[in-house]
């Protein structure tokens, strides 16, 4: 089994940085405070995240949809590693049955594997 942001593909900066944009944003929060406070929350999904850290708000809903849009965007580009690539292939060469986990949403995981 394989972790797929941060290990796999080098998304969580982006993700952090995208999140801090938002909250600041949004929320009126310091964004080096709001980038911290995502990264002490990452692992739960970003509906958790945003609850944990701003609390309820009516902005929650629709800052969450955006995040989901805009990590997207902000990853179009991102892709594993050539010599990690090359590792995956290797193991499953070998006969190992390779998993791929992730917090993130089943649609952006299958975009990814495809």
């Amino acid at each position: 089994m394989f972790d797929l942001d941060g290990t796999l593909v080098d998304t969580m900066q982006i993700y952090a940085d995208v999140a801090a944009r938002l909250i600041a944003g949004r929320y009126g929060m310091d964004i080096g405070r709001a980038r911290a406070l995502y990264l002490a929350t990452s692992g739960l999904p970003f509906v958790r995240q945003i609850d944990m850290i701003v609390g309820l708000n009516t902005k929650n809903a629709q800052t969450v949809s955006m995040f989901e849009r805009e990590k997207l965007e902000a990853t179009e580009t991102v892709r594993i590693r050539e010599n990690d690539k090359n590792a995956l292939k290797s193991l499953s060469k070998r006969g190992y049955l390779l998993g791929i986990t992730s917090n993130n949403l089943q649609e952006n995981v299958s975009k990814f594997v495809s």
